[in-house]
């Protein structure tokens, strides 16, 4: 566990981090429900991946995705206390490293490295989603997947083209006829 995350913060302490986290290990097609529930915990993905998720009229709608080396966490319910509409289910079996608010709290107040690397990480994130708001409401199908290819090439490796046609807002064969062309 500890050499997964020396890998994505190189400064940070082992005796700093045993105290913090715990594995978890997550079998493909498990589905966490999120709804109406307080999600307090951030997931470091060591290896697998997730995605998370809202149903809307009964279609799943993908509103992002994690993979090794990456974190997830219900953003919205990390950070207001309240509960969400949100679905995290694994896409392949997952070896998560999981923090709790409280610990996370406790860790960032005293370790200044972590505080450093939640701090961009972070910033990281809301570009992202920026980015992706900006894609879906105002460009074409063909340019949403060009920015998607260009922004994270590794997502294309690590999800399914399916789960990624869902997250351009497209339908499986347009991402299909898109992608030979």
């Amino acid at each position: 566990m500890y050499n997964f995350l020396r890998k994505q913060i190189p400064e940070l302490a082992e005796r700093d981090l045993i105290k913090f986290a715990e594995k978890w290990n997550i079998k493909k097609n498990l589905k966490r429900n999120e709804i109406s529930s307080l999600s307090e915990n951030i997931y470091f993905i060591k290896m697998g991946a997730i995605k998370i998720f809202t149903e809307i009229e009964g279609r799943q709608v993908i509103l992002e995705f994690g993979y090794k080396g990456l974190c997830v966490f219900n953003l919205p319910s990390f950070f207001s206390k309240s509960a969400s509409e949100y679905y995290f289910e694994s896409i392949r079996d997952s070896e998560l490293i999981g923090i709790s608010k409280k610990n996370y709290c406790d860790f960032i107040e005293s370790n200044r490295v972590f505080s450093n690397f939640w701090q961009k990480s972070i910033e990281q994130l809301l570009i992202n989603f920026v980015e992706r708001e900006v894609d879906i409401l105002t460009h074409s199908p063909k340019i949403r997947y060009e920015r998607l290819l260009k922004r994270k090439p590794e997502l294309f490796q690590n999800i399914p083209k399916k789960h990624i046609a869902n997250y351009l807002g497209l339908s499986a064969e347009t991402l299909s006829r898109l992608s030979k062309s």
